[in-house]
């Protein structure tokens, strides 16, 4: 009876010891599935979703003036600027200006929904204010820290500010599925003057592919347009007249096909009899490509 005894205390603490190991090893398994959870939690859509698009836009304002309390409606004029863009899909994630004042003083405010989300001060002095040379204009860099879907984006200026451009960095807002184009990108690719009085001819050896329109666009005298001659990578070329008028801030565009540009050639007069000559610039909107 003792030995039986002896047996069936030897069992009891073995199962005992089975039974805890068996509990740890619950334990454990619990300790590495919430390791598990944690290190995927918040990662929306992961293995089903598909990584957001991020756009970064230029907006040529070739250094127009905003005196006093202005606002100025980004997203609007990023849509009337460039059609293509969706920019309800896009949240705006900053956004940098190329800009000065006349006795730097002047202020600038980034307001998302009526929020004040980043403001700057803006350098300059008042014998730079009124040069047109791009390096007398300071980029400044406004951040959208909201982190949400927004509606609307207001640049508000205090003071006498110029602006010459902006740089849009936008991130996708829709969700999963298939992926939607890439937008394309607006980029300077030449700058020329028109002579006064009697009609000039400028021309430009550029090399920019897969563009789908080409601009010019005046920058501070009215000039009038007469031509403008594209030839592409393959050797044809195309040549369109015109009788157009260009202010300040105006632009005349071009659509293409997503050509291969390698020339392109502005014939017109500047309008303007006292002063220098008009300056333009051309710019390019290219399709740029999925890889």
């Amino acid at each position: 009876m003792k030995a039986v005894r002896l047996i069936i205390m030897s069992l009891a603490m073995m199962g005992s010891t089975a039974m805890a190991q068996y509990q740890g090893s619950i334990q454990d398994q619990g300790q590495f599935q919430g390791q598990y959870q944690g290190q995927f939690q918040g990662q929306e859509g992961w293995g089903r979703g598909r990584q957001l698009d991020r756009v970064s836009v230029d907006l040529g304002m070739n250094g127009m003036e905003y005196s006093g309390s202005r606002k100025i409606h980004l997203r609007q004029l990023l849509k009337e600027r460039n059609p293509w863009l969706q920019t309800r899909d896009f949240r705006l994630e900053n956004v940098t200006i190329w800009a000065k004042s006349r006795h730097g003083q002047g202020m600038m405010k980034l307001v998302i929904d009526g929020r004040t989300l980043h403001q700057s001060g803006v350098p300059g002095d008042e014998y730079n204010y009124f040069r047109n040379e791009s390096n007398t204009y300071f980029p400044i860099q406004m951040n959208n820290h909201s982190y949400v879907q927004d509606t609307t984006w207001v640049l508000q200026t205090e003071g006498n500010v110029r602006i010459l451009k902006m740089r849009f960095n936008l991130v996708e807002e829709r969700g999963g599925g298939r992926p939607g184009p890439v937008a394309p990108q607006v980029v300077q690719i030449a700058k020329g003057k028109l002579d006064k009085l009697i009609e000039d001819r400028d021309g430009h050896s550029v090399r920019v592919n897969d563009v789908q329109e080409i601009r010019i666009v005046a920058l501070d005298r009215t000039f009038l347009v007469r031509e403008v001659r594209v030839e592409f990578a393959n050797g044809s070329s195309v040549q369109r007249s015109y009788n157009t008028e260009l202010k300040r801030g105006r632009d005349l565009r071009i659509p293409l096909q997503r050509a291969d540009i390698r020339h392109i050639e502005v014939t017109g007069t500047s309008l303007d009899l006292i002063g220098s000559r008009a300056q333009y610039i051309i710019e390019a909107v290219i399709q740029q490509r999925r890889y």
